[in-house]
């Protein structure tokens, strides 16, 4: 009797412990989603959108197009590249203010293990639960449409950034040169912005970002001259 007795305290002492786990591991990220205030979204978006726009920019110069051609291929760039993110953002945000969809996963990961069904309806229970009783107020949650908004404008923003010096100066070379210091700018107040935690995370944060262009633009011209090269 006494086993008995002592393997049902221990198995309850897992199974919460177990529950415990699951919540941290799957509810979160939910809250960290839910306390949305667009910063992340806007410095993710503009990061990408002046990145992947600049390395077209820097491809297209070194391929000798004349800077109007530029401008109007890396600003189409910019506008499907935005569309995407936005998607992407939207979904993102709609799978994240719904926690049914999380607590599915939950549920399914419950019955692949063969857990006892008044067990998954009791944890299922304590997890609803503890999610209703997260502080969220309405103007914190993530909003799909607001997500996707923040990313597609910050996305277009950023190939805006870096396709203006196209669009005002005629000659390649000088407007690849200022497209450069610009992109190299703005990448700089992300990466110092996004990581403020502390001034040591701030530089590292923008110093990565200048190496992320770096790299970029460095790759895109060398495999435009290679590509050229073999003409």
């Amino acid at each position: 009797m006494f086993p008995t007795i002592y393997g049902k305290l221990l198995g309850k002492v897992l199974f919460k412990r177990f529950l415990t786990a699951v919540y941290k591991f799957y509810l979160c990220p939910i809250n960290m989603y839910s306390n949305f205030n667009g910063k992340a979204e806007i410095l993710s978006g503009l990061r990408d959108g002046l990145l992947v726009p600049f390395a077209l920019g820097t491809a297209l110069a070194s391929a000798g197009m004349q800077p109007v051609i530029i401008f109007q291929w890396v600003i189409l760039a910019g506008i499907t590249g935005g569309l995407l993110m936005g998607i992407a953002g939207y979904n993102a945000a709609k799978s994240t203010y719904n926690p049914e969809n999380e607590i599915k996963k939950i549920q399914k990961i419950y019955e692949s293990i063969g857990l006892d069904k008044s067990y998954q309806q009791q944890a299922l229970t304590d997890i609803r639960n503890e999610y209703a009783s997260l502080p969220l107020n309405e103007e914190y949650k993530t909003s799909p449409s607001k997500n996707a908004a923040y990313n597609f404008i910050a996305y277009l923003a950023g190939s805006v950034i870096t396709s203006l010096p196209y669009f005002f100066l005629t000659a390649t070379k000088p407007a690849l040169s200022i497209s450069m210091f610009l992109t190299g700018f703005f990448l700089l107040l992300c990466g110092y912005w996004g990581n403020g935690q502390n001034t040591a995370q701030s530089v590292i944060g923008a110093l990565r970002n200048i190496f992320l262009g770096l790299f970029t633009g460095s790759a895109a011209y060398c495999i435009a001259k290679l590509f050229i090269a073999d003409v």
